[in-house]
């Protein structure tokens, strides 16, 4: 099978929808380590990424994933900001959790002013 991005998105997207989430991002980091040779992730990637931390409520991979998109400059949409902030949602100590670092805070506020508006 060929590797591409559309066919590791699809693996993510796979394993997010079996509730996969280690097996997702091994999938996402593996990828990563393929970028030198052009493989480069997209919005897609990162947002199957960041599903799959959602269903295993990884709130911090989750954030981790959307600052790096933010650094990559690829668009924050609806889907990423949507998948994020139920992240986040899912417990009361993940927003605990949050509030100890600004970078995260500024992730989950940006994140619920993009679903808000």
């Amino acid at each position: 099978m060929l590797v591409t991005v559309v066919t590791c998105s699809a693996a993510i997207s796979a394993c997010a929808t079996a509730a996969c989430w280690q097996a997702a991002l091994h999938v996402f980091y593996e990828l990563l380590a393929l970028e030198q040779s052009g493989l480069v992730p997209n919005s897609v990637t990162f947002n199957a990424a960041i599903i799959a931390c959602e269903k295993g409520h990884r709130w911090e991979n989750a954030l981790n994933l959307m600052h790096e998109m933010h650094l990559r400059r690829l668009e924050l949409d609806l889907i990423t900001c949507n998948a994020v902030v139920n992240t986040c949602s899912y417990g009361r100590q993940g927003w605990d959790s949050i509030g100890q670092t600004s970078e995260s805070k500024i992730c989950c506020h940006v994140a619920l002013l993009i679903v808000n508006v």
